[in-house]
């Protein structure tokens, strides 16, 4: 399955704006990086790499200036105005990704959020790989730390919870140590919308024509349970 395709346009490297915020050159942020700098060069459009690129990339650009966020690496159609990175209080069954120390996948801990039991839409392993287009297996690997996410895979997921929560971000789908964090990020708490028309109007906007579907999905899903 071609990951990338699937993404469309949704996503994007920041690398040009990225060098002019912090006032370096690519030779200096790739050294910075460890990756060679026709290697950061190449990181344009959507070019898709592991998500240990990503973080090699936002550790070297924090190293410069502390106030960098995976969103000032990457660009998301839809991102928040306002980026605001927070911890999370991880569950005791979360396995770390390979090969990146104590980064985990946000995904068991948004289902627990916003799906917490098995007949929810979004409510196992497997309704959240169907909602992405991914199989099973891939999900399951990437949750129980076998394989690296993809950074089109990231999107994926993080585009699919976006409509529980309008503030997500990607460091609520990628979960960094403290140690790649704001000394005062806040603790994450699951968002609860406001009952009212212009809150779910302004959530819907947000969403692609086949976001819109699988949210008329759940919530229709949603009234049958009732």
């Amino acid at each position: 399955m071609d990951t990338e395709a699937q993404a469309g346009t949704t996503w994007h490297w920041r690398i040009p704006e990225l060098k002019h915020a912090l006032g370096t050159t690519g030779k200096i942020l790739a050294a910075h990086a460890a990756l060679r700098q026709a290697t950061l060069s190449g990181l344009q459009g959507q070019r898709d790499s592991q998500a240990s690129v990503l973080i090699q990339v936002y550790r070297a650009a924090r190293a410069i200036q502390p106030t960098i966020t995976l969103h000032d690496v990457i660009a998301v159609e839809n991102e928040p105005n306002e980026i605001v990175v927070r911890r999370h209080v991880l569950l005791d069954a979360m396995v770390p990704l390979p090969h990146i120390a104590d980064v985990y996948l946000g995904t068991p801990l948004l289902r627990h959020y916003y799906a917490p039991t098995a007949d929810d839409p979004l409510g196992s392993c497997t309704k959240v790989a169907r909602a992405v287009g991914q199989h099973v297996t891939v999900l399951w690997r990437l949750e129980h730390g076998v394989v690296q996410p993809r950074i089109s895979t990231l999107i994926q997921l993080y585009r699919l919870f976006i409509p529980f929560d309008p503030t997500l971000n990607l460091h609520d789908v990628l979960l960094l140590p403290d140690a790649d964090l704001p000394p005062d990020a806040p603790i994450y708490a699951p968002y609860h919308h406001a009952e009212t028309t212009h809150t779910l109007l302004d959530v819907w906007k947000q969403l692609s024509a086949a976001e819109q579907q699988g949210a008329l999905k759940y919530l229709t899903d949603l009234r049958d349970k009732s």
